[in-house]
């Protein structure tokens, strides 16, 4: 089984020596990209299983469970990959969208932000 990060999101923060800063909202970020940043020597890294599409949705590989993407709609792509059908019953705002974690693994009660803008990176 691929590690699922630890707290409420479908990331974890990692420290980096890159300081070219990819911009988190980029519709490319779990797509092609799987690491961003909005700060220095600081970047996001996904969840292996959080999945971005070509046809406007997002996926969690580990539940196998699929929603829209934040702005789309069935007809933006997925009523053609999926059908009409499976397309329509697709959750139009979910918290996987926003990557938010549904599975519920690795939970961990603390805020999810600690160590992002921090000094001095911390093992997250």
């Amino acid at each position: 089984m691929k590690h699922i990060p630890q707290g409420s999101f479908c990331y974890h923060v990692a420290p980096t020596d890159d300081r070219v800063m990819i911009d988190p909202t980029s519709p490319r970020l779990g797509f092609d990209l799987r690491e961003a940043s909005w700060v220095p020597e600081k970047k996001i890294v996904l969840c292996p299983y959080w999945v971005r599409t070509d046809y406007g949705t997002v996926r969690c590989e580990y539940l196998r469970l699929e929603v829209l993407a934040h702005g789309y709609g069935p007809s933006d792509g997925a009523t053609e990959r999926l059908g009409e059908a499976a397309a329509s019953k697709l959750e139009h705002y979910s918290d996987l969208s926003d990557m938010l974690k549904t599975c519920k693994v690795n939970p961990r009660p603390d805020n999810p932000f600690i160590g992002l803008f921090d000094k001095n990176p911390q093992d997250s």
